[in-house]
């Protein structure tokens, strides 16, 4: 058993000695691409120009009237809030619309992991043999890149998230200032409490259940069920709207699943 194992790290000795210095180069520069990717990539720029779209069109829209067409200009996160909005009395828009935070990823993280590895592997290699300590700087520097390659993406999404706040609020600010202040768009009654519970006990349910080629109609038709075109108070709309906010997330977290799932099938 010995021997057979003394062979196989005689080869691994032999390959190591002639491309081990290529493979750990190759694993640096593919950490560091791969950390560069992911501080570049915004899962927020979407949503964000969607947003400059619809408020440059915002007014020219409203002004005309042609409610249907800016509503189309709404990014999808925000579209049913909009709609509450327009049926609530005496709230602004930042008081009924809420930010809908996105999922950021960081893509590559198991490469990361291996290459990691692999430059592992090359230091205790480089250990068995004694080499001069000068050899370690690729180790050294490499581990330095990763973890502090982390740290940077972690603050890149963070400061994606607050600049996609400030999107949000600015657009908020105009949409108010040109609709004003809501006066509802029928006849208003207050809204009892307990449709409100009802109305997201069953959203709730819907984000658990459907998928979303159907959700968003069988949220429609909770909220025409349990008749909450009338007046609702700020706590009452944003209860609402956090249902709302968990549905898309629900619905965009099954997606990715049936996407990567799809993946592995294809892959098999």
């Amino acid at each position: 058993m010995r021997e057979i194992f003394m062979q196989y790290y005689a080869q691994f000795e032999s390959f190591w000695q002639q491309y081990g210095w290529w493979i750990a180069v190759a694993c640096a520069a593919v950490l560091l691409l791969t950390i560069l990717y992911n501080v570049a990539r915004n899962d927020y720029r979407s949503v964000n120009r969607k947003l400059a779209r619809s408020k440059a069109v915002m007014p020219r829209l409203l002004g005309q009237g042609n409610r249907q067409r800016f509503e189309d200009s709404i990014p999808q996160p925000y579209l049913a809030q909009y709609r509450c909005y327009r049926r609530t009395t005496n709230l602004k828009a930042n008081e009924v619309i809420s930010f809908v935070p996105v999922r950021q990823r960081v893509t590559g993280i198991w490469l990361m992991v291996i290459c990691l590895f692999a430059v592992a592997v090359h230091t205790a290699m480089l250990a068995v043999h004694n080499a001069h300590f000068v050899q370690y700087w690729i180790t050294a520097s490499t581990v330095v890149v990763f973890v502090g390659g982390l740290f940077a993406i972690r603050a890149v999404h963070k400061a994606h998230k607050r600049k996609a706040q400030r999107v949000l609020n600015t657009y908020l600010a105009i949409l108010t200032a040109v609709e004003g202040v809501s006066e509802g768009e029928q006849a208003q009654q207050v809204v009892s409490q307990e449709k409100v519970n009802n109305a997201v006990q069953s959203i709730q349910i819907i984000g658990k259940s459907t998928d979303g080629s159907t959700a968003l109609s069988k949220v429609r038709e909770v909220l025409r069920d349990n008749a909450l075109n009338g007046q609702r108070t700020v706590s009452q709309q944003r209860k609402i709207n956090r249902a709302l906010n968990g549905l898309m997330l629900s619905i965009a977290k099954r997606r990715i699943e049936a996407r990567n799932n799809s993946n592995e099938l294809a892959k098999a």
